[in-house]
């Protein structure tokens, strides 16, 4: 792995520890990084640099520090194909130097993203804009986000 690669998962690794340990509040199945049981049934996509397994669904945390689409897209083959039975609520996360970090790649983003929740419905939800994030604090409401989700899947559906 090149050096950019090291540097690119150091950056991201603080922000997806922040992520499991809300997580770990909550009695789903987690999974995370490079390993084979975080892979895409029949690929190897990474299944998210997070993945919590919620009884109605599969939610995802992807953290960018290099911008790209990759990991918005895979899903949409991913589900086209079968290859995800379950639908998936997603957090994609980038990581901004400047207000014009990435913007091309935040523009693809919202164009591929509206397209998919088009093609995929209600397997597929996501935010109508990407999260971004400068500092720490900017996390704040993107973990209370994420932490709303995991309280609708797994205190919000019990007794349903």
């Amino acid at each position: 792995m090149s050096n950019t690669g090291n540097a690119r998962r150091n950056l991201e690794k603080p922000v997806i520890d922040l992520f499991e340990a809300v997580a770990r509040q909550y009695p789903g199945d987690i999974k995370r990084g490079q390993s084979k049981e975080n892979q895409v049934p029949g690929t190897q996509f990474q299944f998210g640099d997070l993945r919590v397994n919620a009884p109605s669904c599969y939610i995802l945390i992807e953290v960018e520090s290099a911008g790209g689409v990759t990991n918005l897209v895979k899903y949409w083959y991913c589900l086209e194909e079968h290859k995800i039975s379950q639908p998936i609520r997603l957090l994609h996360i980038y990581s901004l130097v400047t207000d014009e970090s990435w913007k091309s790649h935040l523009d693809l983003w919202r164009s591929l993203s509206g397209k998919m929740k088009a093609a995929l419905g209600n397997m597929f939800v996501t935010t109508d804009e990407p999260y971004t994030y400068k500092t720490a604090e900017d996390l704040d409401g993107i973990v209370k986000d994420f932490d709303r989700i995991l309280k609708e899947e797994f205190i919000g559906n019990q007794g349903k």
